[in-house]
């Protein structure tokens, strides 16, 4: 009678202890046993289902007894994520040329059959927090269609396969929290990795596969090359106790890294060839307490965070890198004792205009220091501020507003900013925006430090302002909202008069096109606000030159 079923939802069933036996469901496609937490075994029937396709034991936390042996050849997905009881993994009979996607994470297994080289199209494996798990076989290395393998927090795993560099389509490699003293000299083959995070390796002096290393044989010093990985563009480091001098050479060579993480390791320098990473878009170096320099970036760099180096005492020149949109310097009160870092917030101004002339992205800069730069033209004590605008002051040229302040972050980790255009006559148009927003590694920042930021006018999503806010007699408020800032300016930012781009004209003469289509492509774009006659009134047509707009 059940020949026919295919589908088995028993999920969060608590006082299951024993599946049933499923030779009586031949044809049955899914199973999920999800959250059975008091499930201690599964009937061995279940590894001969030849049509089950989806296999979910999910947080059967109490779960012993698996089938010691599956033979499933239309499985596609194997989840036994958080089986924390689970100690041995099944061996597999025959290919399983549809399973892509296998979850044994955060259970008690302490190895894998060598029998794994049967899922030959498997494409994710995750392993992650398998804190028995002491080694992988070497069959792992057969699997040429795996994309991503997660070890992260196999605390115990020590070796890597030394053939893993066959793995050849591999592009995620998660070893972070891993025991892994040594990586073999096959990952330079690895040309299609793209992400490796060695972070949080804390028994690691160094990986040896970046570091150069004494042959047992031989008082040279050999290279183990990173220059093979031409596709990584993410790699991270952090936490892995790596020190002066580690870093090798050819770290410059890896042509496609977009972010590189080394925070809270304890060099005191960065090697030069970090100049020649082109793509480097986002380097981070939190919590390097020995470092006291930085070399120079690559023109390339968007965010640089390096928070807590206390040792850090001078910086290289940024003021021309026109891609910056990021400068974090929490708790480098160093700086503040070399006299080139003293107009530090004036230098890094100077990037936050060029990447919003490349960007239109909103600018963030945190560094040490209490005193609020001269260019900022309004300046008040308190969190509000309310600036009388000039004439005709929303020029197509106008980039945004940018905003200095000074405060205590001992708590902080967020500053939203309102603004409100008002007219002379009440009308209004406001926003708020989320102008700082930032993690931090040590939770007390005790002295004071400047924060700099420009809102971009795209931001604000100010396009229609010309048609709600006239050219004259308009008032700008600025209200900042963390109840930290002890100072703070601002000022509008426009766009160089000499820039052959520059367009100095006004809005206030053009229709707002944003509104026209808005209101409907039959209707006309409404006039400017200044010009309006119905200013208040909820819903209204107004007759002109034998045309009609409408209002909300």
């Amino acid at each position: 009678e059940l020949n026919k079923l295919k589908v088995i939802d028993l999920s969060y069933s608590h006082k299951l202890t024993r599946t049933p036996d499923f030779t009586g469901v031949p044809n049955l496609e899914t199973l999920i046993l999800k959250d059975c937490t008091s499930l201690l075994e599964v009937h061995p029937s279940v590894g001969n289902l030849t049509k089950l396709s989806f296999l979910n034991l999910r947080d059967c936390e109490s779960l012993k007894s698996f089938p010691s042996s599956i033979q499933l050849p239309s499985l596609d997905i194997l989840i036994l994520s958080g089986c924390l009881k689970l100690k041995k993994f099944p061996e597999i009979i025959g290919n399983i040329e549809c399973l892509e996607e296998l979850c044994a994470d955060g259970t008690a297994m302490k190895e894998l059959p060598s029998s794994i080289e049967h899922l030959t199209n498997v494409v994710s494996i995750n392993l992650s927090n398998c804190k028995s798990l002491m080694s992988l076989p070497e069959t792992i290395c057969q699997l040429k269609c795996l994309k991503t393998l997660i070890l992260s927090g196999c605390s115990k795993l020590d070796n890597l396969p030394k053939n893993l560099g066959d793995v050849e389509c591999l592009e995620e490699l998660h070893l972070d929290g891993t025991a892994i003293m040594r990586s073999p000299s096959s990952i330079g083959r690895l040309k299609n990795l793209k992400i490796l995070s060695f972070r949080g390796c804390k028994g690691v002096a160094y990986p040896s596969w970046i570091l150069p290393i004494k042959c047992q044989n031989s008082k040279e010093l050999v290279l183990r090359s990173l220059s093979g990985l031409s596709f990584l563009t993410d790699l991270d480091l952090s936490d892995c106790n790596i020190f002066d001098g580690a870093l090798c050479s050819d770290l410059g060579n890896l042509s496609s890294l977009e972010e590189l993480n080394l925070s809270g390791n304890k060099f005191v320098n960065l090697p030069g060839s970090i100049s020649r990473l082109s793509r480097l878009k986002v380097l981070k170096l939190q919590g390097c307490k020995n470092l006291e320099a930085l070399p120079e970036l690559p023109s390339s760099i968007a965010q640089l965070y390096a928070d807590e180096c206390h040792s850090l005492k001078s910086l290289i020149e940024l003021s021309m890198n026109n891609k910056l949109v990021t400068v974090s310097f929490s708790n480098c009160l160093k700086l503040l004792q070399n006299k080139q870092c003293e107009n530090m917030a004036d230098m890094l101004l100077q990037c936050m205009f060029q990447a919003l002339l490349v960007f239109h992205k909103g600018y963030s800069i945190l560094v040490p220091g209490t005193v609020i730069p001269q260019w900022f033209s309004h300046q008040t004590l308190g969190s509000s501020l309310s600036i009388r605008l000039p004439p005709r002051w929303f020029r197509k040229n106008l980039m945004g507003v940018a905003l200095c302040g000074v405060c205590e972050f001992t708590a902080l980790r967020w500053i939203d900013v309102q603004f409100k255009f008002r007219n002379h006559d009440g009308s209004q148009l406001g926003t708020t925006c989320f102008v700082f927003k930032r993690w931090f590694p040590n939770e007390d920042i005790n002295s004071e430090h400047l924060w700099l930021t420009c809102v971009s006018i795209k931001e604000l999503e100010l396009t229609c302002l010309h048609c709600r806010v006239g050219p004259n007699e308009s008032t700008m408020e600025v209200l900042v909202t963390d109840n930290k800032s002890r100072k703070y300016g601002v000022r509008l930012v426009y766009k160089e008069e000499e820039d052959t781009d520059n367009d100095g004209s006004d809005w206030y003469d053009e229709s707002c096109q944003s509104c026209a289509k808005r209101a409907g492509d039959s209707r006309l774009p409404l006039p400017p606000l200044h010009e309006r006659e119905d200013v208040g009134v909820k819903r209204q047509y107004v007759q002109r030159r034998g045309h009609f707009w409408s209002y909300e």
